[in-house]
């Protein structure tokens, strides 16, 4: 017989000894744990970040009214003119003009890092002062602890004194 040639192995001829099938009923058993561990950790990330998306909205709702307005207007389909979305624009770009850094609001929020928002949301207590962080935080660059110690020092209450 050939040195190179395939042997065929038939399954009787395997011997199979106990250690080995415990060794691999301990990997499979440990996959399988990962994998739960794996799929709780990210339904409670999800939850966790729903509950923070709704107390974002409900925070943030009431400083905008005029956008929820609006989306019920532009539902509407006799509104073709689009003045009141004109109007809106106007507001929203005058409000970005109006803060320290001629940033508009929505491209504050995005250069804000979502841990950020979570600190901005749990500690704020009112809209002037959360926006107060997040304009400081997009303009200036802070990290999540200069952030902190700047709430913890309230560095907006210097700025309005």
């Amino acid at each position: 017989m050939e040195r190179d040639a395939p042997k065929v192995v038939k399954i009787h001829d395997v011997n199979i000894d106990q250690e080995y099938v415990q060794w691999l009923g301990e990997i499979k058993a440990r996959y399988r744990s990962a994998q739960v561990k794996a799929s709780i950790k990210v339904n409670a990330e999800q939850l966790i970040f729903k509950w923070y998306m709704k107390q974002l909205y409900q925070f943030y709702s009431t400083a905008f009214p005029k956008l929820q307005q609006l989306a019920g207007e532009l539902q509407i389909p006799d509104n073709q003119d689009g003045k009141k979305l004109q109007q809106l624009v106007g507001e929203i770009q005058q409000f970005g003009e109006s803060n320290e850094q001629g940033m508009d609001l929505p491209g504050l929020f995005l250069c804000v890092p979502w841990g950020h928002h979570i600190q901005i949301l749990s500690k704020c207590k009112n809209i002037d002062e959360a926006l107060f962080y997040i304009v400081r935080t997009a303009s200036e660059g802070w990290s999540r602890n200069t952030l902190m110690n700047c709430m913890e020092a309230e560095l907006h209450k210097e700025k309005t004194e």
